[in-house]
């Protein structure tokens, strides 16, 4: 997966996009990463050959208690659901976090909200060696946390 940053999506060229678009057609699959993060103009997501978004931890950080937030990161969940694209939530650091983020309020009942979440309630980053120990020693490369899948 390649991940290009909302605020440098905006810029892209038409050569750089037709590369995106190739290595899209090769199998590599591109999500724009950081959406929410800047004050960038939507109508860039409809012309880039993108297929997830993954919403700005900023926007996840205070998402049980700001009733703002929900809004702006349901209506980017709308958006992305409208265009048929994975969802991914990061800065995921609390189990209120992920209660709310696997049943969010927008959303339709068949449907769960991120089709991925990641953060520090799930694991730590790690040291690409740490984490070979642990995939050769039957580890999970977790920290214990719960299934990343909503």
């Amino acid at each position: 997966m390649l991940e290009i940053a909302e605020s440098a999506a905006v810029a892209l060229n038409d050569e750089t996009l037709s590369v995106l678009a190739a290595l899209r057609g090769q199998g590599v699959r591109i999500h724009l990463d950081d959406v929410g993060a800047t004050c960038s103009s939507l109508r860039y997501l409809a012309g880039l050959p993108v297929d997830g978004i993954k919403i700005d931890r900023l926007l996840i950080q205070d998402i049980v208690a700001d009733e703002s937030q929900r809004v702006v990161v349901g209506a980017i969940m709308a958006i992305a659901r409208g265009m048929h694209l994975e969802v991914v939530a990061e800065g995921v650091e609390t189990d209120a976090q992920l209660r709310l983020l696997r049943t969010f309020p927008w959303c339709a009942p068949d449907r769960m909200s991120c089709d991925l979440l990641q953060g520090f309630l799930f694991a730590r980053p790690l040291p690409a060696e740490e984490l070979g120990e642990r995939l050769r020693g039957g580890q999970a490369p977790m920290d214990g946390a719960p299934s990343p899948h909503p």
